[in-house]
């Protein structure tokens, strides 16, 4: 049986009313599913950058491009590739009963900022790759409570 793959899509489109819906439509009437999703305006307040990771299967992945790319509101789509681009995702953690001098450590390592404490709960947050941040939270969990917002993936190209 096929695996699914999740490729990392950034659309630059229209920054209008209904845009986001349309392109939303058109992956749910595919039937991909939408992993994880961060949409804003770019630089040109009439662009938007919409960077989505999709799941469906690595056979269907150029159609999925051909049928976004032919929307009228969407200028380009490109799919992720490291080599080309850099992708980071934010998260914000809480973290309660941690064993607080490993988490210290383990903090240092990710570079992981401290935003607040009190009583037996801290504040973080951490900026890494979709699967370092992954990591670090199955890591932090081994050590505490944790309860994390992330906001999916986004990339940039490094260069024009």
């Amino acid at each position: 049986m096929q695996r699914p793959i999740c490729p990392i899509l950034t659309l630059l489109v229209d920054n209008e009313f209904g845009v986001l819906t349309r392109v939303s439509s058109q992956i749910r009437r595919e039937g991909w599913n939408i992993r994880s999703l961060a949409v804003a305006e770019t630089t040109d307040p009439s662009i938007s950058r919409i960077t989505l990771s999709i799941e469906c299967f690595d056979m269907t992945l150029p159609g999925v491009l051909f049928k976004l790319k032919r929307m009228q509101c969407v200028k380009s789509v490109t799919a992720y590739d490291p080599e080309l681009c850099v992708c980071r995702e934010l998260a914000v953690l809480r973290v309660t009963d941690a064993d607080w001098a490993q988490c210290e450590a383990l903090n240092a390592r990710y570079g992981v900022r401290p935003l607040e404490s009190f009583d037996n709960t801290r504040l973080f947050e951490v900026s890494a790759s979709p699967e370092e941040l992954s990591e670090y939270i199955d890591e932090l969990g081994t050590l505490g409570r944790v309860e994390a917002a992330r906001t999916g993936a986004i990339t940039l190209e490094k260069r024009e």
